[in-house]
């Protein structure tokens, strides 16, 4: 147990460091992930010009397709590779095809007497005329054939035979690619294949294969499964070799140095020999080594910290770690990582021309670590399962694909998602628009393939979209412009004395009476703005019950003929009449005006409550005295609240002024002002001894336009009155008992002294 001991230690140093970075460290961005984003309105589209699920009646090939060439500008041609088995059985004949895009044309075709398991081209350039492989194998031997479409020149190398070992009677592998670069700098490009028989155990080995000379350079035996991209060259002229990283599968295949129990880090020398192999994850434990072409560093995702012996606790479940090694695989920092990691990969976060660590949690929490393993961002949620990526999408930089589930998501380094394609894992450029952005992709697996095009979204499509994200902004302007338009209709009528414009008077307040019937129609069929279509029918019943006797005077002087041989005396009763109506008038459509402007008299401040009350009284002083009526005042001299001196002025106003209104005639006339602040608030009651209201008056009585007084007021006052209350954040009540009298509550949020 002591090694095992020795881990844990090592592991709890490591955390303790970890926190007392992370404890210097700036503050951390936070990423939202918007991984639910309705396809439909996203900036791209996946045009999908070919696509296909493996048939499960055939054996799985592990790149179905792979570009050949490259159409480099529109109207280009692009050349892909296809591959497919005939049937689950073995040792029959495969198909590899040639062929043009668009179109899906076949141009050549190769039935080779092989179970393909991977396809490709010889080299890492992209031009037309290079030769091709596919890989597989027949009866028990693993091959890969080479052929040039160009000169029709064909060579095989045979890799390895194996033992049936499952008992079925036939020996079947994978053999794939995992890397392709000139690790050794002579100018040739070295395919790195790994031999793997799943079941069939063995034998299991990594091989550099130059196949331009068909040529197997060396071959070592590895029982842990390499994986794609798990094997990187060294970068060192003066004595080349690759790191790679494998995982265990845990299967029971053992070779002389390694247990497929368990991953590791291996380094190879141009020979093919082991220069070192540490111990770094258990069965199912996940790996990952990433190469960061700036500093020459490498990164690697594992759980255990680069054992040379099989630990002796196998079972207690490890933190995933992150180190950082140099071209020796040298260890040059560790971080524990805060849970289990899935996936790690390197790409430019924050335009500094410095790659980032990316790494994934397995319930899709993404973190972003600098060079130094330092956390610069985090998300709370999004994709789990990242599959890889392009490094410029039609022009807007490099982009990421997260397998989503039924769809794969596209998605900016910033994680502004882009697109969604079909579910499939390898994806390589086929098509530019000329200047070496993106236009066409592929995605191919075991499972299968698609083939597509980048479509821009329309600008009507744009502008869609942006209307669906910013809806309620644009609905709110547009219900300002209207409430701003129907206002300044509020203005249109200018009323005169002047007898000589009286019947132009008549005839314009007629015209702007149809307008404002028009506009109610058009607020009628307009339910959000059912308080301007009040305002708007309210100001026409007004002015109209206003002018009907100047309208009635007007057709009697009319009758009278020649108003120079009428009754003095009448002409002047009805110019009288005339000029009262209109001093009416022109009286409503001032309150109109002061109702409609109320928001824009808007000013929050401090207020200090008793001072408008005395305001209020001593204005009010003359009248209150005439009637007899006893004015009650309790409250804090000191209580302010949060709203405007003139506009609250105008609140307190109006009730007194209701109060007095429902006292007239009444004995003992009492009107009681009471205030009291609590809990950051400040409660306000004015209560009279008046007639009352009735309990079916009482549900109306804030309504525009309703009053329980015609012959006087317009029935704006308690409308006022509640509007401003509401301006500032406070409500108001009323209770009443015909006969009894009525008591109005006011709360509003409390301020701080003026």
């Amino acid at each position: 147990m002591k090694p095992f001991l020795s881990v844990l230690l090592w592991l709890n140093c490591s955390t303790l460091a970890l926190s007392v970075l992370s404890a210097e460290t700036k503050s951390v961005d936070v990423i939202d992930i918007d991984a639910d984003r309705d396809a439909r309105f996203l900036p791209y589209a996946v045009d999908v010009l070919d696509q296909r699920r493996r048939s499960f009646d055939s054996k799985p090939v592990r790149h179905p397709r792979w570009v050949y060439t490259i159409a480099r500008r529109p109207g280009d041609s692009a050349i892909i590779l296809a591959a497919q088995n005939s049937s689950l059985t073995v040792d029959l004949p495969a198909m590899v095809e040639i062929l043009q895009y668009p179109g899906n044309v076949a141009l050549r075709e190769y039935p080779p007497w092989l179970t393909v398991t991977d396809i490709g081209t010889v080299g890492t350039a992209n031009h037309s005329g290079r030769a091709i492989w596919f890989a597989g194998f027949r009866k028990d031997s693993a091959w890969i054939h080479i052929c040039n479409p160009t000169t029709n020149q064909r060579d095989s190398i045979f890799i390895a035979t194996g033992e049936d070992h499952t008992g079925d009677g036939t020996w079947q592998c994978q053999l794939y690619q995992v890397a392709c670069f000139d690790y050794d700098h002579d100018e040739f490009a070295e395919h790195f294949f790994y031999l793997n028989p799943d079941r069939d155990l063995q034998p299991r080995a990594l091989l550099c294969i130059e196949l331009e000379s068909a040529k197997i350079e060396w071959s070592t035996p590895i029982a842990s499964i390499v994986n794609i991209n798990r094997v990187l060259p060294c970068d060192d002229s003066t004595g080349p070799g690759v790191i790679v990283c494998s995982y265990g599968p845990g299967q029971g295949s053992e070779d002389s140095v390694f247990s497929d129990s368990y991953g590791y880090l291996i380094g190879i020398d141009r020979l093919g020999t082991i220069v070192f192999s540490r111990i770094i994850s258990r069965y199912a434990d996940g790996t990952a080594l990433l190469q960061d072409s700036g500093s020459k560093s490498y990164f690697l995702l594992h759980t255990l910290p680069f054992l040379q012996a099989y630990p002796a606790d196998d079972t207690t479940r490890l933190p995933s770690m992150i180190s950082q090694l140099d071209a020796r695989g040298s260890v040059l920092r560790t971080m524990v990582a805060p849970e289990r990691i899935a996936q790690i990969w390197l790409a430019d976060f924050d335009d500094d021309s410095e790659q980032e660590l990316y790494a994934t949690a397995p319930h899709g929490v993404m973190r972003i670590y600098d060079q130094d393993l330092t956390l610069l961002a985090e998300s709370k949620s999004g994709p789990v399962n990242y599959v890889g990526q392009i490094q410029d999408w039609d022009g807007i930089g490099p982009v990421f694909f997260f397998d989503e589930g039924s769809q794969v998501g596209v998605y900016t380094r910033r994680f502004e998602k882009l697109a969604v394609c079909p579910t499939h894992a390898y994806r390589d450029v086929f098509s530019l628009d000329g200047l070496e952005h993106v236009t066409g992709f592929l995605g191919a697996d075991a499972d299968g393939y698609f083939v597509a095009h980048i479509k821009t979204r329309s600008l009507w499509e744009m502008m869609t979209i942006v209307y669906v994200d910013n809806q309620k902004w644009v609905l709110a302007a547009m219900s300002s412009l209207l409430v701003g338009l129907l206002a300044v209709n509020f203005y249109r009528g200018r009323i005169t004395r002047q007898k000589k414009e009286l019947e132009s008077t008549h005839k314009q307040l007629a015209e702007a009476h149809e307008a404002l019937r028009r506009a109610q129609q058009t607020i009628i069929a307009q339910e959000k703005y059912r308080q301007a279509k009040d305002i708007a029918g309210g100001f026409a019943h007004e002015i109209r019950n206003a002018l009907f006797p100047a309208d009635s005077a007007l057709t009697k002087m009319r009758a009278l003929g020649d108003l120079a041989h009428a009754d003095p005396g009448e002409v002047e009763m009805l110019q009288a009449s005339i000029l009262s109506a209109v001093v009416r008038a022109i009286d409503i459509t001032k309150q109109i005006s002061h109702y409609a402007k109320l928001e824009s008299d808007y000013h929050p401040e401090s207020v200090i409550l008793k001072q408008v009350v005395d305001e209020v009284l001593k204005a009010n002083r003359i009248r209150i005295d005439d009637a007899g009526v006893l004015v009650q005042v309790d409250g804090e001299s000191c209580v302010a609240v949060a709203a405007n001196a003139k506009q609250l002025y105008s609140v307190v106003n109006n009730l007194v002024l209701n109060s007095l209104d429902a006292l007239t005639g009444r004995t003992n006339p009492t009107i009681m002002m009471e205030w009291s602040a609590a809990q950051g608030s400040v409660c306000i009651s004015l209560s009279d001894n008046g007639i009352g209201i009735s309990e079916q008056d009482l549900k109306r009585v804030f309504d525009a336009f309703f009053s329980t007084k015609p012959n006087a007021g317009t029935g704006l006052g308690l409308s006022v009155v509640k509007r401003i209350v509401e301006m500032y954040g406070g409500t108001v009540a009323v209770s009443s008992t015909l006969g009894e009298g009525t008591r109005f509550e006011i709360r509003l949020q409390q301020a701080t002294s003026a």
